[in-house]
């Protein structure tokens, strides 16, 4: 695994802010790039090298032969963007996505405030959501007279994001008028697409009251405790273990002994040396 196919070094932001994703990233009013705090290619190649190890292990499991297997992290992420079309956009419009901040590009997505100062995401991608949203909050006769008026369809996708903003103004006050746990009763009544905007430390609270089944509370070496996930991939409806906290040096008498073969009296001499920890 490398930062570049050339082996010089890289890391997610350096990387990203090359693919252009901060620059398509903020508030309309923005002119510098805002940098995406989630490491996501990083996390994207973490999932490339196991399928590469796995597409290997499963060639020599065929075929009696190994393979050398190199991936480079600018390259997962330049994969990354052209094959969301994004490249090809650009090459297309020869210039760059506006900026929406929190708007759903190409679509009708926007955050909301609810009475208590909660806020709320909700998106609309297809006619049925769409449809959920506008009965839930008894905009129908409003948008009704709105399309005439207008000379739209907000049945269509492309309708809502050109006209996003009066969406969003017309929906407004019926969040505002509302707490968020009335929004959401009445949202998941209605099967509306949304989500909550909250902090970390909810959704650590949530998983000490046992409402993260996925994660875990795991041992690490010294004697502190800190909060892992076990597998998101269930297999029988089961995540399985959370497995032990990593610790350098902790199979290294394992190794020298079972794979490379050296005796006790070996091995003891290179920790004496300090050749090993």
């Amino acid at each position: 695994m490398q930062g570049y196919p050339d082996g010089r070094p890289a890391v997610d932001y350096t990387v990203n802010a090359e693919v252009g994703i901060p620059q398509i990233t903020g508030s309309e009013e923005g002119a510098a790039p805002v940098n995406h705090v989630l490491p996501a290619w990083d996390l994207v190649t973490g999932m490339s090298v196991a399928t590469a190890v796995l597409a290997g292990v499963y060639q020599r499991s065929r075929t009696g032969a190994g393979v050398y297997s190199e991936i480079a992290l600018s390259d997962v992420a330049l994969a990354g963007v052209a094959n969301l079309g994004w490249l090809s956009e650009a090459d297309e419009r020869g210039h760059e996505r506006p900026r929406h901040g929190n708007h759903v590009y190409g679509s009708f997505g926007v955050d909301f405030a609810c009475s208590d100062g909660n806020r709320v995401m909700v998106v609309a991608l297809t006619p049925a959501q769409w449809n959920a949203l506008v009965s839930v909050t008894g905009t129908g006769d409003v948008f009704a007279a709105l399309e005439p008026a207008l000379d739209a369809d907000l049945t269509s996708e492309t309708e809502r994001y050109r006209l996003r903003e009066t969406i969003a103004a017309v929906l407004r006050p019926w969040f505002a008028a509302r707490d968020s746990a009335t929004v959401e009763s009445e949202l998941n009544r209605a099967r509306v697409l949304w989500g909550r905007y909250q902090g970390m430390t909810h959704v650590v609270a949530e998983h000490r009251a046992g409402g993260h089944p996925l994660l875990a509370d795991l041992a690490l070496p010294g004697g502190a405790t800190g909060i892992t996930a076990r597998s998101p991939i269930r297999w029988d409806a089961d995540h399985g273990d959370a497995g032990a906290a990593p610790e350098l040096g902790r199979e290294t008498d394992e190794v020298l002994a079972d794979v490379l073969g050296l005796d006790e009296r070996t091995i003891g001499g290179l920790h004496d040396r300090g050749v090993v920890g």
